[in-house]
């Protein structure tokens, strides 16, 4: 018993290790700011950052559009530390949607990478170890990896859940992978795909987007959906930045933000 009680001990500290040291290299590229796109239910798509503070715009850094002046809605936003690129899904979008692209985080400008997936992908996340891109589905109960070459999302389990509602979804400083459906926090088994529930995010909508800043706090864009009693609201296109306890899944709204966000990524400063 005394040793495994010192293997397990090493493990954890190794798992510490490992996430410091991955915290420094993200940290060595500059200060982290919140980008936001938005893309709910065909919008046009805005790349913006926001005031962690509030949800307020800091800079509103212009439409994400393609080279061709196409506009990109976006319901999923993630940067990837090993190839130094700012991942969008593009969801309903008018322009490719269902599909992977690149965003440039200096000018907003699209560059489409691939699709479409076989399934309405809700948000992506990546694991900060492997790098490997793992996505939720708002149209599946499935769980799936995206290449982040060609695009091609492939199913490699099940969650256990009904489609995501909201639809939030992100890994933390360890690779643990969050999730939102309906009112409730899950964190989610990256062979398998199961989700476990954490707790009730007792907000009065959907969580459309998460992201973990680098302070290790779990940030979320709240809307399009009532969760109360009086039942859905789909039409809302309201928007709130909140921020959720990772314990207890509880949140608490930080502000409103702008109408139609559904995407959401901590990205280092040009």
């Amino acid at each position: 018993m005394k040793m495994k009680t010192a293997l397990l001990k090493v493990i954890i500290a190794a798992i510490c290790i490992a996430a410091s040291l991955h915290q420094r290299d993200i940290l060595a590229q500059g200060p982290l700011s919140p980008y936001a796109a938005t893309g709910y239910a065909g919008s046009t798509g805005e790349l913006y950052i926001l005031n962690p503070l509030d949800g307020s715009v800091i800079t509103d850094v212009g439409p994400l559009n393609d080279s061709d002046g196409n506009n990109y809605g976006l319901t999923g936003l993630r940067y990837d530390p090993s190839r130094g690129l700012l991942y969008g899904i593009t969801g309903s979008s008018r322009t490719a949607p269902n599909s992977l692209v690149v965003v440039n985080p200096i000018n907003a400008s699209v560059t489409y990478i691939g699709g479409p997936f076989g399934s309405r992908l809700s948000d992506i996340a990546i694991d900060p170890f492997t790098y490997i891109m793992y996505a939720v589905s708002g149209s599946s109960k499935y769980f799936y990896t995206v290449n982040k070459v060609t695009g091609i999302a492939t199913r490699t389990g099940n969650t256990g859940l009904p489609p995501q509602r909201g639809g939030g979804f992100t890994a933390n400083a360890i690779g643990v992978l969050y999730g939102t459906n309906d009112r409730t926090l899950y964190t989610y088994n990256k062979i398998t795909g199961a989700a476990t529930p954490i707790g009730d995010t007792h907000l009065s909508y959907y969580v459309d987007a998460l992201a973990f800043s680098a302070a290790r706090v779990l940030y979320g864009i709240e809307g399009g959906g009532s969760t109360g009693a009086e039942g859905p609201d789909a039409s809302n296109r309201e928007r709130w930045l909140v921020v959720i306890d990772t314990l207890t899944g509880v949140g608490v709204e930080l502000g409103a933000t702008v109408g139609n966000l559904d995407a959401l990524a901590f990205v280092p400063a040009p």
